[in-house]
């Protein structure tokens, strides 16, 4: 979108079925985890969690502290 270029309304943001598919699925492991947290006691959480599909996408985040799940998996590149 340019400068000058305005959204038009009513037209929606296409977001794809695994892009839902990967924030369910970060929403369901993060359910028990306390926000805002670092990339440190999250790596630690998901270890503990045995999830090591999500494990794989966070061990790449910048190390600083994360206000929740959706920033963590913006950070780790999900396309959310």
């Amino acid at each position: 979108m340019t400068k000058n270029q305005q959204p038009v309304q009513g037209h929606a943001k296409k977001v794809s079925n695994s892009a839902f598919s990967t924030a369910s699925i970060f929403g369901q492991t993060f359910q028990d985890l306390h926000f805002p947290a670092t990339k440190t006691q999250i790596i630690k959480y998901l270890q503990f969690d045995g999830n090591l599909e999500i494990l794989t996408y966070v061990q790449n985040i910048e190390e600083k502290e994360y206000s929740d799940e959706s920033e963590v998996a913006r950070a780790a590149g999900t396309g959310l």
